[in-house]
């Protein structure tokens, strides 16, 4: 399995109402030919929602990936689940 990089980045043109950070993550998309990398910025609510909704699908994510998912473990870690 890749290792993922998860970095919290400070919102540097912040608009009224907007988070003041986020986390950013680059990812690789499969497409039919090859990977795409995607940038992806979740603020904490939506890092929280995503790594609970995971948590309980994990028939979900287990079928793409046989071993268990280390990653969960630091969304958990940062966002104290």
């Amino acid at each position: 399995m890749t290792a993922v990089k998860i970095l919290k980045v400070e919102n540097k043109d912040r608009k009224f109402g907007a988070a003041s950070e986020y986390f950013y993550i680059r990812a690789a998309v499969p497409t039919n030919s090859a990977s795409v990398p995607v940038d992806l910025l979740f603020t904490d609510d939506e890092l929280a929602v995503a790594a609970e909704r995971a948590a309980n699908n994990p028939e979900d994510h287990m079928a793409l990936d046989p071993d268990p998912n280390p990653v969960m473990d630091v969304f958990r870690d940062l966002l104290g689940l």
